[in-house]
């Protein structure tokens, strides 16, 4: 069972949690962008998804379990989790097989849109479905929303891509060598070119580039990354 690797430790282990709460954990983590009590209350009550520990879910039980991840700092105001655990319980969503439904259900009730509607949160979806793409090997989500915050992301939620966002900041190296071949080279290149163009450094990225053994790229993948980094 994936674990996630949690750094606040004022906070209970997540795997410790009620199944309910780490469901719905895993489930605002796929969302990613601010969201209403109302809005995951929706989402869930029609829903054919399994909910761990829930025979009908009642807006009372979701309200207080809210609350109460709040207080443990699982989630902000907004009811987003911090950001390197947001990628910690994707991961566990995909590794117990409940991402694909999950991200499937966010997409229906929550379209997203790069025409209309306000800028951070077409920016804030655009996000969102690079992240669906990357964990579901869907290269034109990952390539749309790229193309998206390369026009527009700079001025309604910063300069860094979605590769040095999502990845380089809360890299993991078992999980990242698993990933597909090509999709590895795509966002290293992001990340690599970013720290070059910026003057920073990602160690956990040098790391996973200068490990001869635990590197899953091939010979030939690796020699670009090698000559950046010479």
């Amino acid at each position: 069972m994936f674990v996630p690797d949690q750094t606040n430790n004022q906070q209970p282990p997540v795997h410790t949690l009620p199944l309910f709460e780490q469901f719905l954990l895993q489930f605002i983590s796929i969302i990613y962008e601010p969201v209403s009590t109302t809005f995951l209350g929706n989402c869930l009550a029609g829903t054919d998804i399994p909910i761990p520990e829930v025979h009908r879910l009642t807006r009372k039980e979701l309200e207080s379990t809210i609350s109460q991840l709040r207080e443990q700092q699982f989630l902000n105001e907004l009811n987003q989790c911090p950001p390197r655990l947001a990628e910690q319980l994707t991961r566990q969503a995909v590794a117990e097989g409940r991402f694909a439904d999950l991200a499937a259900l966010i997409e229906k009730k929550a379209p997203v849109s790069y025409l209309y509607g306000k800028w951070a949160t077409r920016c804030q979806r655009a996000l969102r479905q690079f992240r669906i793409g990357m964990h579901s090997d869907d290269f034109n989500k990952i390539d749309e929303a790229v193309t998206f915050l390369e026009k527009h992301g700079q001025e309604h939620i910063g300069s860094e891509p979605p590769a040095v966002r999502i990845v380089a900041r809360n890299f993991d190296a078992a999980w990242f060598g698993a990933l597909p071949g090509s999709q590895q080279f795509f966002l290293l290149n992001s990340i690599i070119h970013y720290a070059m163009d910026k003057a920073c450094h990602f160690p956990a990225v040098i790391a996973y580039l200068e490990d001869d053994e635990g590197m899953t790229l091939s010979e030939d993948e690796r020699v670009p990354f090698q000559r950046m980094l010479a």
